[in-house]
């Protein structure tokens, strides 16, 4: 990614699996982090904040348009999640679950990269995934 002008490598298509593809949008991330406002950051109950960008956010619910008036909600699975769980493929990615209605969730999915975390994405489901849950304990 070009950090001034933010578009994406060509090799980015090459990106196929989610491990490879959640590298890439940490890298961006990272990026976005040092170029663009940030939007918010939220102190996790397992010791590490999570910083997003305006530009990242957008990115995000250009993908999950219900979650753009859920902004507060995402923050609050950061903050005082009813759950955390490990990702089964990457050990350094999160899923914060956070109870909003009954059977439905907000998911934050953060990645923790030399003790800075980065969300990755974040959407609305209705099942907690399988992973090695990490808090509570």
């Amino acid at each position: 990614m070009d950090p001034k002008t933010h578009e994406l490598p060509a090799e980015a298509e090459l990106y196929q699996s989610e491990s490879q593809h959640a590298t890439f949008l940490t890298s961006a991330a990272m990026v976005s982090r040092r170029t663009d406002e940030l939007l918010f950051s939220v102190q996790t109950p397992l010791g590490f904040a999570v910083r997003v960008s305006r530009e990242h956010w957008t990115s995000i619910v250009t993908k999950h348009p219900d979650l753009a008036d859920r902004t507060e909600d995402v923050k609050a699975a950061l903050a005082e999640p009813d759950e955390v769980r490990r990702s089964k493929r990457d050990e350094n990615v999160f899923l914060f679950y956070r109870q909003v209605a009954q059977r439905r969730w907000v998911v934050a999915v953060a990645k923790r990269d030399d003790g800075v975390g980065l969300l990755i994405t974040a959407y609305r489901t209705d099942a907690i995934k399988e992973g090695t849950r990490v808090w509570p304990v």
